[in-house]
């Protein structure tokens, strides 16, 4: 538990997420309600947030 929120943390090679769950959204750090998807270099970054949820996901390309 890290504060109001509840933080879940994953991490493999080439590949991190993270989820956070405000109850009611007391103590969420961001506002309102989108869905994002992009490019960062080799990384697709993936973000679904709701009033008391934030989840974020980041998957790498390996260049052999």
């Amino acid at each position: 538990m890290d504060g109001p929120c509840k933080v879940k943390e994953e991490s493999k090679p080439y590949e991190y997420k993270v989820e956070i769950k405000c109850k009611d959204g007391y103590g969420a750090h961001w506002a309102g309600e989108w869905k994002d998807e992009y490019w960062d270099g080799p990384c697709k970054i993936k973000r679904d947030v709701k009033f008391d949820e934030y989840k974020e996901e980041v998957k790498c390309r390996r260049d052999d």
